[in-house]
């Protein structure tokens, strides 16, 4: 079972819906993407991506689909999605019209500089001609008399019509002029007529874009043969709406003197067409509210469908003018999808273009598919996209949402009321929750809770039912409850708080870092239960649920996902440690997390998840003693685009609706798409029809065209290659252009030494006895444990050559030092040029290469005149030289010369502005530098930017040890705490000895555990190999 919601038609063209009759298919292109409904029930059929940018036009006979991209034409198998043949690329500009005639065995094709294209749809033969310079708007087809003609409209008002001949070339044989004509349709014959010798020419009918009136020409004569005028716009509706107008044409296949066409805000009318004159016979109900693109004929004209801006696809039943079908499709992605646990056929599905839709998905099951799109659009008063949505628990009329900017509101959709809360977050995405009635202790009940966290890492406590009250900052709240929990953090000084997330019991409140830090707490205490630092990436989706819905998902921008068991702890520590492995860690995916949701199976625990990888995976759990077991069930590669959100049904527990940046909603049985036991493809669907497009047959000229599209796949698979580099290179790199034998040091030294050097340099900072703390760390071993287990890092923290690190975390003289070892450093480099930054050399002698190479680059000789200004300015003074100075210094920190930019500042005795360039640089060891010569030690910037620099580091496994240190000598509030879970965070035998050595060394409240934990893993370790 695969349904689907689809997107939106393309807008502004009569040219990308088609039906086949033969399979009775409705076909129709949204962006790049052609979707195809059953016309029997109007139910999603199938979709494929057709082309690489949006489509222009198609057009389809039998089985095959004809595309247009850009000046290309693609042809596709509508049964088996399967492209068949690219075609060699004839016109030079845009297509914006194609058309089958003959049978299926010729395509007519016109662009926008007015070229027409005859061709065979097996390539052997074609012909082109530009008898007219304005773009063609549209081609109708007609056989009279068994000869082929073409009703050809151009933008410039001429309409020709022209005689297909036999060797493909066109014979003008009549001509009109409509200004700004934007549609033509020939009146509907009979079989006979069409292949008679009959002289009765069809009538043919042409509408503008600008006017109201639509010609009937008597084509022969060239003569109007009548003239209809629409009804004019209401003068209750608004100025845009009067002047917007779009007029379809359509002659009925059932009453050929009928005409119908599309009017204002997508009115449908039909005329009589009788005796030189037009007359309003019928009228459709105003079920479109905008103009509308495409008028169809289903099954002889029995029935019709239209779509229009309005994102209505509507299926009309012309013998009782009812509309059996509406659906609102989406312009827009659906950023996130909630179901009602009160109402489980109703979806609320909250959509970037500034609405909430709420779709009645269960009808479906119960009543037949007619009723599937049924769908209302919560719009009023919202604006921005509608990130996140979530049912009220117990209201089944109330939604809360969040937007892009930021605003938290709640819509009651009984009333159609937004309920706007007053306070809000900076712009970005937040995440909610519901959390029941909230004690806040002396800052009172909160009922009706509503909490939410944004990218500016507020967490907010809102009162739903009194929007106009200002929320409670919760995290403060959190901070009085857990003072050594938030004090332990303010070390973290460039982490913030990304999202929430509360249980269904109301019990926990989850909340993710941008460090990649779980932290859990009871919502009745608000005291913090659990921690975890599994990994080092930003939390992107948490979820609540399975047995007891005490098990906690984590999402992470690096694909994993996390599974963790909570449970009501009592006097739980003030700072827990960390838990460093969680239940289960899956790399199922390998792109970001997006969402996350819990089945609502009894007796079983199923997981979703949604990512970046255009795909959603299912897993089974099964709990076992202290941990879960979890194996991949299903997945479902079936969307073109980011899987953006995933929910489960509540009727059938084995329903999944998910959306994705294709801008489909899909709803879908996860068993239907089972995880294969052997080798798997991971290729999504998107991935297979984009190489089907790249590596495509060529037809016509096949050198041209195979260059063509080679050149264009190629093209694309380097600038795909160079941008994933780039932003390697660049997430990577860390500047460090001026001090290479530090940072070769860090890179030689070991892990080990580093580990030693921690104790040292927190006994030198905050005192105590290294050894002392090493030997009764060592009298915790049990004496049945091999002392060869760990003999190998239990030993003198002075062990090892670490002169370098040791310099840079010592005194100013220390830092003397280590600039002397520097500068010798260069010395021996041999050969030298000026840095970029992030290059090992550097020679200030040579800054004059890099003043020279700019202003040779520059567009404009600015750059040299403020160099030789600045080389004068002595000369007026010091106060004129010091002002050139710092103006040169901003420049050239503005143009990424760091290096420069700081030596500017430093020469002006700038020194805090010098060590912001590159502060912001992230060159924290030049710096540092700077800071301790030039300040006094007892400046706070320099532990600030110690702490800085382990902040950053912190989220490298290979910078972790480093990053301890400088959490150490940092000496901000916290930031022992950092450190001792840094060394802990690997769960090694090694850096667990060593974390518990360090809490030892300074007296933490966590060291008796830190040893347990310890000789916990020597115990496990010493079993493993006694077995």
């Amino acid at each position: 079972m695969l349904q689907a919601y689809p997107p939106v038609p393309n807008w502004y063209t009569s040219h990308c819906a088609c039906v086949v009759d033969t399979l009775n298919y409705y076909i129709y292109a949204s962006r790049n993407a052609i979707v195809v409904l059953d016309l029997a029930t109007f139910a999603f059929a199938k979709t494929f991506l057709g082309a690489m940018q949006r489509i222009n036009a198609i057009a389809a006979y039998e089985q095959f689909c004809y595309i247009a991209e850009g000046n290309r034409i693609r042809a596709w198998n509508l049964i088996d999605s399967r492209l068949l043949v690219a075609y060699k690329a004839i016109h030079k500009n845009d297509i914006t019209v194609i058309q089958c005639i003959r049978g299926g065995t010729t395509l007519v094709s016109g662009d926008k500089s007015g070229a027409l294209v005859l061709q065979l749809v097996s390539g052997d033969q074609c012909w082109r001609s530009e008898k007219v310079n304005s773009e063609i708007r549209t081609i109708a087809p007609m056989c009279f008399a068994g000869q082929d003609y073409l009703a050809i409209a151009y933008a410039n008002g001429m309409i020709y019509i022209e005689k297909v001949l036999a060797d493909l070339k066109t014979e003008t044989v009549y001509q009109m002029t409509h200004a700004h004509v934007n549609n033509l349709a020939w009146q509907y014959q009979d079989g006979n007529q069409a292949t008679a010798t009959t002289t009765t020419w069809p009538l043919l009918a042409s509408s503008t874009r600008r006017n109201r009136e639509i010609y009937i020409w008597n084509v022969p004569s060239e003569s109007k043969h009548a003239i209809v005028k629409i009804p004019p716009p209401s003068p209750k509706w608004t100025e845009q709406q009067r002047n917007t107008l779009w007029i379809e044409l359509a002659w009925s296949p059932l009453e050929r003197d009928r005409l119908w066409v599309s009017s204002y805000m997508g009115n449908i009318i039909g005329f009589k067409i009788n005796n030189g004159s037009g007359v309003s016979k019928g009228r459709l109900p105003d079920v479109h509210s905008r103009i509308a693109f495409s008028l169809m004929w289903v099954n002889q004209g029995r029935r019709m469908v239209s779509y229009g801006l309005d994102k209505q696809i509507v299926y009309w039943d012309m013998h009782d003018s009812v509309a059996r079908v509406q659906m609102v499709t989406q312009a827009a992605f659906p950023y996130a999808i909630d179901i009602s646990a009160w109402n489980p056929g109703q979806a609320a599905v909250g959509m970037g273009d500034a609405n909430i839709k709420v779709w009645q998905f269960l009808s479906t099951m119960t009543s037949g598919k007619d009723n599937f799109y049924q769908a209302s659009l919560m719009w009023k008063e919202m604006q921005g996209q509608i990130r996140h949505v979530k049912w009220h628990p117990e209201q089944d009329s109330k939604i809360a949402y969040s937007n892009e900017y930021g605003r938290i509101g709640v819509y009651d959709i009984s009333k159609t009321k937004n309920m706007r809360f007053k306070g809000y977050h900076d712009a970005g995405t937040v995440s909610i929750a519901w959390a029941g009635d909230l004690s806040l202790g002396e800052h009172g009940m909160v009922q009706d809770t509503l909490i939410s966290c944004g990218v500016d890492g507020k967490i907010l406590a809102f009162h739903a039912g009194k929007p106009h009250f200002a929320p409670v900052l919760l995290e403060d709240i959190l901070a009085q409850a857990n003072p050594a929990w938030a004090k332990a953090n303010q070390a973290k000084v460039n982490t913030k708080r990304c999202i929430i997330d509360v249980d269904p019991g109301h019990r926990f409140l989850a909340i993710g870092n941008t460090d990649g830090v779980v932290e859990v707490y009871r919502l009745d205490t608000l005291k913090i239960i659990y921690v975890c630092n599994a990994l080092t990436v930003n939390v992107t989706a948490m979820a609540w649920g399975g047995k007891d819905q005490t098990y906690l998902a984590v999402g992470y921008r690096s694909g994993n996902i996390t599974i963790h068991k909570i449970s009501i702890q009592e006097n739980s520590p003030e700072i827990p440690i960390p838990d460093s492995t969680a239940l289960h860690k899956s790399d199922f995916h390998k792109k970001p997390i997006n969402c996350l949701a819990w089945s609502h199976h009894v007796d079983k625990m199923y997981l979703a998840s949604a990512s970046e990888d255009d795909s959603v995976g299912v897993y089974g759990l099964k709990a076992e003693n202290d941990s879960v077991h979890v194996i991949p069930e299903a997945h479902f590669k079936q969307h073109r685009g980011r899987v953006l959100t995933v929910c489960w049904g509540y009727e059938d527990t084995d329903v999944l609706i998910s959306g994705a940046e294709d801008r489909f909603i899909y709803l879908w049985k996860w068993t239907d798409y089972l995880y294969p036991k052997g080798k798997h493809d991971r290729t999504s669907a998107r991935e297979k029809e984009l190489s089907m497009i790249t590596k495509s047959p060529s037809m016509g000229n096949k050198s041209e065209a195979a260059t063509e599209v080679a050149s264009t796949s190629t093209t694309a698979t380097m600038e795909a290659n160079q941008e994933v580099v780039q932003h390697a290179k660049k997430k990577r790199r860390v500047p460090n252009a001026l001090m290479i034998a530090s940072r070769r040091s860090q890179q030689v030294l070991t892990q080990d030494v580093m580990l030693r050097r921690s104790l040292l340099l927190a006994a030198s900072i905050y005192g105590g006895d290294p050894l002392s703390a090493i030997e009764h760390v060592k009298s915790k071993i049990p004496a049945h444990i091999n002392p060869a287990l760990y003999d190998a890092y239990v030993g003198s923290p002075y062990e090892g050559d670490s002169e370098v690190l040791d310099l840079f975390f010592g005194d100013k003289n220390d830092m003397r030092h280590l600039l002397d070892l520097e500068e010798s450093q260069m010395a021996q480099v041999k050969e030298r040029s000026w840095p970029l930054p992030g290059s090992e050399n550097f020679d200030l002698k040579l800054a004059l290469d890099i003043i020279r190479s700019n202003t040779q680059e520059s567009q404009s000789p600015s750059n040299m005149i403020d160099w030789i200004a600045l080389a004068l300015s002595p000369s007026a003074g010091k106060e004129a030289w010091l002002a050139m100075m710092e103006n040169t210094a901003t420049q050239l920190a503005r143009a990424g010369q760091t290096v420069l930019a700081a030596t500017c500042y430093l020469a002006c005795s700038k020194v805090y502005d010098a060590i912001n360039v590159y502060r912001k640089a992230k060159m924290y060891r030049e710096a540092i530098a700077i800071a301790k010569i030039r300040l006094p030690p007892i400046d706070p910037l320099i532990p600030t930017l110690y702490a800085e620099w382990g902040d950053m580091l912190k989220n490298s496994t290979t910078e972790e040890e480093f990053a301890a240190l400088c959490f150490i000598k940092g000496q901000v509030p916290g930031s022992t705490v950092q450190a001792i879970n840094l060394l802990a965070r690997k769960q090694k035998d090694g850096h667990l000895f060593w974390a518990a050595c360090l809490a030892c060394l300074l007296n933490d409240s966590t060291a008796d555990e830190r040893i347990s934990q310890y000789i916990q893993a020597l115990e496990k370790r010493a079993t493993r190999g006694s077995g």
